[in-house]
């Protein structure tokens, strides 16, 4: 199984002041994103904040909440995995190009699973959504988009009690039926169905399995 090392207790030499600002560190050679904010704002509309080192590292490990290895948001994103792990670990404070692209990334990838083709894809999923888990990271859900950047747009408080959700296993046979038929899985594996409802594969697997069975016990008795 991959590693990654463990996050630090405090906030490392370099990371932004209270302001928010990303610092320097990440940018060389990499190509910039374009701009996903435009300067000009519409009336009675507040501009978000710029991508910042706080969004960068928020987004990084909602995104390994979900299964993306910092090895698969190398191959979305083009940055290389050990600055994603790097950035991960608070050790590398992204510059300004780098936040922003991996904000339009986390855009794009927040609800869709990471690769699973291979056994390689899905060793380095199940590693990064156990280390996040372990650390406490949240999920996408969790956060603000109007928020994510600022020192203190962490995390919605009541995360943990909605991603430990006990639905009752009928309500999450039908979950799982729905978004099969509408949702665009109709063909997906069953751990990446599992992705989507927010739930373990063992979870979704258990529920399917005693839904089907009292539905074969009501039509016996």
């Amino acid at each position: 199984m991959a590693a990654y090392p463990c996050p630090r207790r405090h906030e490392p030499a370099g990371w932004p002041a209270a302001s928010g600002q990303p610092g320097l560190g990440l940018d060389g050679g990499l190509a910039r994103a374009g701009e996903r904010r435009p300067d000009a704002v519409p009336d009675g509309e507040t501009a978000r904040p710029a991508p910042s080192a706080w969004g960068t590292q928020r987004r990084l490990r909602a995104l390994m909440n979900r299964s993306w290895s910092p090895q698969a948001l190398e191959q979305a994103t083009g940055i290389p995995a050990a600055m994603i792990t790097a950035m991960l670990d608070g050790g590398r404070t992204p510059g300004r190009s780098v936040s922003e692209r991996v904000a339009a990334a986390y855009d794009q990838l927040w609800n869709k699973p990471p690769p699973l083709d291979t056994a390689r894809d899905r060793e380095l999923a199940d590693t990064a959504r156990a280390h996040a888990r372990m650390h406490g990271w949240p999920p996408p859900m969790a956060y603000d988009d109007d928020l994510i950047d600022l020192p203190a747009g962490d995390a919605e408080p009541g995360w943990r009690r909605s991603a430990r959700t006990n639905r009752p296993r009928a309500d999450l046979a039908e979950d799982l039926a729905f978004v099969r038929e509408h949702g665009g899985y109709r063909h997906a594996p069953i751990a990446v169905a599992a992705m989507r409802l927010g739930v373990t594969p063992e979870a979704l697997e258990q529920a399917q399995c005693r839904t089907a069975r009292a539905d074969r016990e009501a039509e016996a008795g």
